[in-house]
């Protein structure tokens, strides 16, 4: 992803590293953190409320099964997948 700061939008020569040229993106997800080229927050926040979205959907679930709270609470910080809301992982798989 190249990132221009100047007003005037220009075509940027391709970039090579070791004769293999890269690529240009309009977007990328590095370190949990989806980046856009205009480096606005929407594509990242946007995705981080999907994900909690999913996890309330789950959570609700298991509410309306009347489980008692622990086992609730339980879902809610061990999950693993709903452990990740609140984590940012170093690496995505």
């Amino acid at each position: 992803m190249v990132v221009d700061l100047r007003r005037a939008r220009r075509d940027h020569s391709l970039l090579a590293i070791n004769d293999s040229s890269v690529e240009i993106v309009k977007n990328i997800k590095f370190l949990g953190v989806h980046l856009a080229e205009n480096l606005t927050w929407t594509l990242n926040t946007s995705s981080i409320t999907k994900r909690a979205q999913q996890c309330l959907y789950f959570l609700r679930k298991l509410r309306k099964a009347l489980l008692p709270s622990p086992i609730v609470t339980t879902f809610y910080r061990d999950g693993g997948y709903f452990a990740t809301i609140s984590r940012v992982p170093l690496i995505d798989a």
